[in-house]
């Protein structure tokens, strides 16, 4: 068991067990948990207001900004900080800005839109050619390889340049008793990965013709549970596109 010992420095309003998780998951100790986010809070005023994106480079260091926010957002809320909405604020206004800055990322044309789509539809035609849909999504640069922790490139495909909500853990009753899962924006800068039915077309000349995706962007599975997205609903439009386009 921890050494709630270790708390002294903690608010008296937060609970040690509580503190202990909370730095476990940050990969520290208790004290230099309460440590640094005690400093942080410090020097608040440097965070509140971000300047506009104009940059990959000043995204990134938004990212980390964001990132930093995040956990001080979690810090104040766990330990009641009368901080607490100006930490929320403060984040707040990073993930508009960088959202605002990410519009930037997304499919424009419809027809290409419409086959990002259709990459991550759990049905497909039959009459369709996986390989030139594959083409013509390279063509478009809305496919990227996947990567590991360390950055290497692995073999699965992935889409690009598509926003979708994403689930939480906030359920809302209807009228029936049925519970219906909460689905809110993110920042953006998703992927989503194809289907298997097409990695089983592609090659190692295709895969390598394939860029490694950036590390700005961060992965969403598609289903019903938290962080996932819903399952790609592809309008009847969206269906003519595709058969007009890629039929054998």
């Amino acid at each position: 068991m921890e050494n709630t010992a270790a708390l002294s420095n903690a608010p008296e309003s937060f609970d040690p067990v509580m503190l202990t998780l909370c730095a476990r998951l940050a990969g520290t100790t208790p004290d230099d948990y309460v440590q640094r986010n005690e400093e942080i809070l410090t020097c608040l005023e440097k965070f509140e207001f971000p300047n506009s994106i104009k940059t990959e480079e000043s995204y990134r260091q938004a990212q980390a900004i964001k990132s930093l926010l995040s956990g001080l957002f979690c810090y104040a809320a766990n330990t009641n900080n009368p901080e607490f909405e100006r930490v929320a604020d403060a984040e707040n206004r990073w993930g508009r800005m960088m959202a605002q800055y990410n519009r930037r990322c997304l499919i424009k044309d419809p027809k290409t839109r419409s086959l990002a789509r259709y990459l991550l539809w759990n049905s497909y035609f039959l009459t369709v050619n996986l390989r030139v849909a594959l083409e013509e999504a390279k063509r478009q640069g809305i496919l990227r390889r996947g990567r590991d922790d360390q950055g290497q490139p692995q073999n699965t495909l992935l889409v690009v340049g598509l926003e979708m909500k994403v689930g939480d853990n906030v359920f809302t009753v209807d009228r029936r008793g049925r519970e219906h899962r909460q689905y809110v924006k993110t920042i953006g800068r998703q992927t989503f990965s194809v289907s298997q039915k097409y990695q089983e077309v592609v090659d190692e000349t295709f895969m390598d013709s394939i860029p490694v995706v950036d590390e700005t962007y961060r992965h969403t599975s598609i289903g019903d549970h938290k962080h996932g997205a819903r399952p790609i609903s592809l309008r009847y439009s969206e269906r003519d596109s595709i058969l007009q386009r890629f039929v054998c």
